[in-house]
């Protein structure tokens, strides 16, 4: 949603509009950097960056930036871009889509009121920047200083961190020379505290051995070992040398070993900094953004961009100052509030995810719980429930199904206890693994009782728009027989696959798959009393591809059907095939059976046995016939409209 005082566009704007093909007016200026989808809250937070390669600077005051979505921003303020230099412009409202959203710059009518747009000067093609992080539209050269053709989706600092990536050692000496060193391709504080945020993270280790003990920024620098103080006063240290105003900030940080369950008591634990960039303080954590510690493998680094210029409203989920006013908050919170946090990841917010149901971080039960997550279409989520020694429980004790854009995950307990919900996110685009987000802690009180849980689900389950009906249970309790129904769409095929204790799949025969009218109706024999798995799976009928695992069902069985069922053919899911009669796989010889069957669409319906064809009488697309087999393979094959071959649709034996 738009704020309303940019939502006002004039109608002028719209008749504006230069007509399709019209070249733009020749100007030194363009537009060389856009950010669509900054880290936070997009509000006052997006901007647009002009260059100018010309050799003369420019004045574009009164100029107007119009986007597509319909929303417009006028430069009022004095605005000189020069010559080989940049101007940002930035809104201190939100007008900007994350997709699909181009931008057109306009010169001003000096002849209208109200800011009319003249001629185009420039325009965008049409972006998209769902990820709520510092990548950003750009179309200038990797030295940053020429406009080179088409626009790429990069890291907003990647010129600045390769600079710091690549510090020579004799830069490394001192503060001063390794301030000096970076400072050399920034063009602003911010690119200058960025330059020194990545240098820190790429060449400090974390001191394991070292808890808590601190050491000067001169020591650390040379020994490139510290604990967070070490690193916070390094970071301090360096931007007094390059002129930035920079403090260190003592506080709580929700760190290694942090669980909804701990005692946040003692108040200073961690280290960070505050920098001034463009008169306000931002935060920064140099500390997590250079790794984590392992239990196995002690210090592990790895870069996370997430803990540098930290909006302030996310920042106090994990870190809680000891002096309130650096929360940077309108309203600081209490430490009671800080310790009620849910306790979040920075997936959490690149995901744009928000917390609908639970805001506080423990759960007190006796009963299942529902959680709410708003989380984007673009967005996937798993969860995960850990026992009190962060053992993984099994997968049924969790159940996720999708609304619009929101996420209900269902979770069981096994018993009373302390129990950790973790939940992992990724965009759909993205092939690699799920990312930690968030956890709840859940206290299951003394009457809680110990459940099944539910079904185990897989990703395709809710992008194929399946819904259980039947058995919303995790272990299924059967005699001989069971049936198990889904609602699906219908272009959407389900197969199933029955597996024994081993995990051994088991012949076709002992499950049976068909659609009754907006459902699919699983019926599964058993071979013999034991446990089972029922593993589901289902594509789209226009997929050419294999099917999907979508679901699991565990499975006690204390009966034995060794007849099962016949064996299904694809030609009996492409075409909504029902088969009423017979349900039985092996049939009798010499025995009269009634087969009956609807084939929608079909010209003509035979059951073929030992080289005999008969015929199975029609009306209004249901084939049904009394057959007596004589043994061996018995088929059942259709012909359709424009098709001289039988198909097959189903398999017997009979003896």
């Amino acid at each position: 949603m738009k704020l309303s005082s940019i939502a006002v566009l004039m109608l002028a704007l719209t008749l504006a509009v230069a007509a399709p093909g019209e070249a733009a007016t020749p100007c030194a200026v363009v537009i060389c950097r856009v950010e669509l989808n900054p880290p936070g809250d997009d509000q006052g937070e997006e901007w647009v960056e002009f260059f100018n390669p010309g050799k003369e600077a420019m004045n574009i005051r009164g100029w107007i930036l119009s986007a597509s979505s319909g929303t417009a921003y006028t430069i009022s303020q004095e605005a000189v871009v020069p010559a080989k230099g940049f101007y940002l412009v930035k809104s201190r409202d939100r007008w900007l889509e994350d997709k699909n959203e181009s931008i057109t710059l306009w010169t001003g009518d000096d002849d209208a009121s109200g800011g009319r747009p003249g001629r185009k000067v420039d325009s965008t093609p049409a972006l998209d920047d769902v990820m709520n992080d510092n990548r950003v539209w750009c179309r200038l050269s990797e030295n940053g200083t020429d406009i080179v053709p088409g626009w790429r989706y990069v890291d907003r600092y990647h010129r600045i961190d390769e600079h710091a990536l690549g510090t020579p050692g004799w830069a490394e000496e001192s503060v001063e020379s390794l301030a000096a060193y970076l400072m050399i391709p920034a063009r602003d504080d911010e690119e200058k505290a960025r330059a020194i945020y990545r240098w820190i993270t790429a060449n400090i280790d974390y001191n394991v051995e070292s808890y808590m003990t601190c050491s000067g920024s001169e020591t650390v620098l040379n020994d490139k070992k510290a604990v967070c103080a070490g690193y916070s006063q390094l970071f301090e240290s360096l931007c007094d040398a390059a002129g930035l105003e920079s403090v260190r900030i003592d506080g709580h940080g929700k760190g290694y070993g942090y669980t909804p369950f701990s005692d946040t008591d003692r108040t200073s634990d961690h280290a960070w900094n505050a920098v001034k960039i463009d008169c306000s303080w931002r935060l920064v954590d140099p500390t997590w953004g250079a790794g984590h510690i392992d239990e196995v493998e002690g210090f592990v680094r790895q870069f996370d961009d997430y803990y540098f210029l930290t909006p302030p409203e996310e920042f106090i989920y994990t870190h809680l100052p000891d002096d309130p006013r650096w929360q940077l908050l309108e309203r600081p919170l209490s430490k009671e509030e800080y310790e009620d946090l849910v306790y979040v990841k920075p997936p959490f917010f690149r995901s744009d995810m928000k917390i609908l149901s639970h805001p506080e971080s423990i759960i007190s039960t006796e009963d299942k719980v529902e959680i709410g997550l708003f989380v984007p279409g673009d967005v996937l989520i798993i969860a995960e429930l850990l026992d009190e020694n962060v053992n993984e429980l099994p997968d049924r004790f969790t159940f996720i199904r999708r609304e619009d854009d929101e996420y209900v995950i269902q979770v069981a307990f096994p018993g009373p206890g302390n129990y950790t919900l973790r939940i992992y996110s990724k965009f759909k685009e993205d092939p690699g693994p799920y990312s930690w987000a968030l956890d709840y802690g859940i206290e299951a009180g003394p009457g809680t009782m110990n459940m099944t849980g539910f079904p185990v689900i897989g990703e395709a389950f809710q992008e194929h728009g399946l819904e259980i009906e039947s058995h919303p249970e995790g272990i299924i309790m059967a005699k001989d027989r069971v049936n198990v129904s889904l609602s699906a769409p219908g272009d959407v095929m389900i197969i199933a696959k029955l597996l024994d204790a081993d995990g051994k799949e088991l012949p076709d025969c002992f499950t049976f798959v068909q659609r009754e009218d907006d459902k699919y109706v699983v019926h599964v024999a058993f071979p013999g009393p034991g446990s089972y798995t029922l593993g589901v799976y289902a594509k789209d009928k226009n997929d050419p591809g294999a099917y999907e695992w979508i679901l699991n069902y565990s499975i006690e069985a204390d009966g034995e059907y060794q007849a099962g069922f016949p064996v299904i053919y694809e030609t009996f899911r492409l075409h909504d095939v029902h088969l009423y009669s017979p349900m039985v796989g092996r049939l009798r010889s010499g025995v009269a059976q009634s087969f009956r069957l609807e084939v929608p669409g079909a010209e003509d319906v035979a059951v073929i046995n030992d080289g005999r064809w008969t015929h199975l009488d029609e009306e209004d697309g249901f084939f049904e016939r009394m057959v007596v087999p004589t043994g061996g393979e018995v088929w059942v094959s259709a012909r359709f409209p424009g098709e001289d071959e039988y198909y097959q649709l189903l398999e017997y034996s009979a003896s």
